[in-house]
């Protein structure tokens, strides 16, 4: 796991791993409490201590595997050649009833990024808040 963050500025006990390109196929094949296992022991390596000192403060394991994920595929969004803006078309609110975020709705040059998927969370609330009032 040669990437991790955390919540920073926002002081949370939570801090994400992220492993991708071959070095994650090789973990998609493996067990949830192995990749467990491994995820703890390239902690405890980064912050110098060791995989037993740094499990006793671990209170909880969320993993997933983008890999198997059937929605994903283990990739990104993308543009396909020609579809310059589907982004546009797939952030449109439907009806002012279904509003849609995530990365593939990141009209900005953001796409494939943590932050085109917050700020296109931030995006789909905005058009909420204005549906909302508008019914006012």
């Amino acid at each position: 796991f040669p990437v991790w963050w955390t919540a920073y500025p926002r002081r949370a006990p939570v801090i994400v791993g992220w492993r991708g390109g071959p070095g994650a196929v090789g973990l998609s094949q493996l067990p949830p409490d192995e990749i467990e296992a491994r995820a703890i022991a390239s902690l405890a390596r980064h912050l110098k201590t060791t995989p037993r000192r740094l499990r006793s403060m671990v209170e909880a394991v969320w993993t997933h595997n983008w890999e198997l994920d059937p929605f994903a595929r283990g990739a990104y969004s993308y543009q396909r050649v020609g579809a310059a803006n589907a982004t546009d078309v797939l952030a449109r609110p439907l009806k002012r009833t279904l509003f849609f975020a995530g990365e593939a709705t990141g009209t900005g040059g953001s796409t494939g990024t943590v932050d085109g998927a917050i700020g296109t969370g931030k995006r789909a609330a905005k058009q909420l808040i204005r549906a909302l009032r508008s019914l006012r």
